[in-house]
């Protein structure tokens, strides 16, 4: 442990280090002091000569491999010579419109999530994360800036990035609130909230390469002729099983479809996709007659009580 305040007096208050002053309020514990396991630690001990002279590329080198597990050294070189040059003030010395306090942004980031819903078509659980992100970020403009006007800036959006990487978030995440926050900063620039978009030049976190995981053939068959064929419910879930794999279906888009979304005379299937994006998918033959079959014979078994292409027993939608 060493003392909070002692590192932060040995930054020089006539040059603006609010970045990494920002860093050192994120790594302290309830008593003020700096854990040293936090990954800001040792970066910030370090920074103490570097904010009171010009950083070399030496100085890079060294002091950016500290910060290393949440920020490129690269980036780490951006946040330095910009939160020198930001001077204390509202907006850190940008240029930029400043945004409006935060109760407005609130309420302008609910307008934008309202929008969302109606505008785009997405998904109650997608437009709750993009919410969600949005939220942290007004959440961390207020902890930097206060309540009043604020211009936050691309080191702002590095801070950011980096907060939430020391928190445990993986890069497909940390890409997901970036593209929340650039999403809802295009919103302020229409509604003339804001000039600039912080976000629009970021990049995003490099996503780990993954191999899908598949089934063999062999696997696959045994998987399609699982359900008995002896039973309405299986000869029911033959079907399902068989047009989710030969139409390439989300299972959502599956249990959406309704009885009209299946053209008989030519084989077709019309799916709803996310974003309320249609689209028309061919099914092979075999396929084609079994869904006849299921719709002549088996589906009239469950007495249905919805337009649905697949029901349950009690003839509902299934979910």
């Amino acid at each position: 442990m060493c003392d909070a305040v002692e590192v932060l007096q040995a930054f020089p208050a006539e040059s603006s280090c609010k970045g990494l002053k920002t860093y050192l309020a994120f790594s302290l514990l309830p008593d003020k002091k700096l854990c040293k396991n936090s990954p800001f630690c040792p970066g910030l001990l370090a920074m103490q000569g570097v904010c009171r002279s010009s950083p070399s590329a030496g100085d890079f080198t060294r002091y950016g491999s500290a910060f290393s597990r949440v920020l490129p050294v690269a980036r780490f070189r951006s946040v330095v010579y910009s939160s020198l040059r930001r001077r204390m003030t509202p907006g850190g010395g940008t240029h930029a419109k400043a945004l409006p306090p935060a109760d407005r942004l609130r309420d302008l980031a609910r307008e934008w999530s309202d929008g969302l819903l109606a505008e785009r078509g997405l998904s109650r659980a997608t437009h709750d994360s993009y919410s969600r992100d949005v939220g942290v970020f007004l959440s961390f403009l207020k902890k930097l800036y206060g309540t009043g006007p604020c211009c936050p800036g691309p080191s702002d959006m590095d801070l950011f990035l980096a907060e939430q990487r020391s928190r445990g978030l993986q890069s497909r995440s940390l890409a997901h609130c970036l593209s929340s926050v650039r999403s809802f900063f295009r919103f302020l620039m229409d509604r003339g909230a804001a000039d600039t978009n912080p976000a629009a030049d970021e990049e995003n976190p490099k996503l780990p390469m993954r191999l899908p995981n598949f089934l063999t053939r062999e696997e696959m068959d045994r998987v399609l002729k699982a359900p008995s064929p002896d039973t309405p419910s299986g000869r029911r879930d033959r079907a399902v099983l068989g047009l989710l794999y030969a139409a390439g279906l989300r299972v959502s888009e599956l249990c959406g479809m309704q009885t009209d979304d299946f053209d008989q005379a030519r084989g077709v299937v019309r799916v709803m996709g996310k974003g309320r994006k249609q689209r028309y998918v061919p099914v092979h033959a075999a396929m084609r007659e079994e869904l006849i079959s299921y719709l002549a014979k088996t589906r009239p078994c469950f007495s249905p009580k919805t337009d649905s292409l697949f029901v349950s027993r009690r003839g509902l939608p299934l979910t």
